[in-house]
């Protein structure tokens, strides 16, 4: 991973948000909480994301908004969540659960800096079919997730704010042969409305990424780097790269 300075807070300016978003696979690594704290607390940042997390990522920092709900999988324990979000501002208008119809636990919206984030960790191919409930066929939770988000987005963009949505979305952008099938329904939720912003990014591997940032038209994300699932001594942290960047309005505040 390119090594960047320690970064001085810059002054608050809302046009330029910089955000983190990486899926921390609920810390199977032991380094990568550690790494993280280090990644965060030696720059600036004004939103972080992190999918399939637990308690001890931001842990102690205050704005820290986590998803609730039994995402199916016997963790009852509140250690896990699928969804963290941070913000140097406080949060407002929070969402846990976006529609009834969603598969629960995997949501979780709120308002800060002006623009409305939804953090989505949409359910991977196989999710309760071979593992969980056992009761799903393949893709059946991601699809059914996907076409209650559009219902979801289509009512946060009647209350006009920029709209910011970012997570796991467990599919490659453009499609590959792997999520050929089901890229249509992705596209259909996120329609002529939305830009993602991550389309055609590879890691380290040149494996496509399938954690993106998609915006309403009047934002823009320059992505300025990406995590590496290991550290600089090779040591493994996730199963998924993480994404560095900048959130931009596209008019004045």
């Amino acid at each position: 991973m390119q090594k960047q300075p320690s970064l001085n807070a810059p002054k608050y300016d809302c046009e330029n948000m910089r955000t983190l978003l990486w899926n921390v696979e609920f810390g199977k690594s032991p380094l990568s909480v550690s790494y993280l704290h280090g990644l965060v607390s030696s720059r600036y940042y004004d939103v972080v994301c992190l999918t399939e997390s637990t308690l001890d990522f931001l842990a102690g920092r205050g704005n820290v908004l986590r998803s609730i709900g039994d995402y199916g999988y016997d963790d009852h324990s509140g250690f896990h969540q699928k969804i963290s979000l941070w913000s140097r501002q406080p949060w407002t208008e929070i969402d846990f659960e976006g529609d009834r119809n969603l598969p629960p636990g995997r949501f979780l919206s709120a308002v800060s800096f002006g623009v409305r984030f939804v953090g989505v960790c949409v359910p991977w191919s196989k999710a309760h079919v071979v593992t969980g409930s056992k009761s799903k066929a393949m893709w059946e939770d991601h699809v059914t997730y996907l076409k209650v988000l559009k219902q979801v987005l289509k009512r946060y963009e009647v209350a006009g704010q920029p709209i910011c949505v970012l997570g796991d979305f467990n599919q490659a952008i453009p499609a590959t042969a792997w999520n050929r099938k089901v890229f249509p329904v992705l596209m259909e939720t996120l329609g002529e409305k939305f830009q993602v912003w991550t389309n055609g990014i590879v890691d380290e591997n040149e494996k496509p990424l399938i954690d993106h940032v998609a915006t309403s038209h009047n934002l823009r994300f320059t992505i300025s780097e990406i995590i590496e699932s290991k550290d600089p001594e090779g040591n493994r942290l996730s199963d998924h790269s993480g994404i560095i960047g900048t959130l931009s309005r596209m008019n004045n505040c």
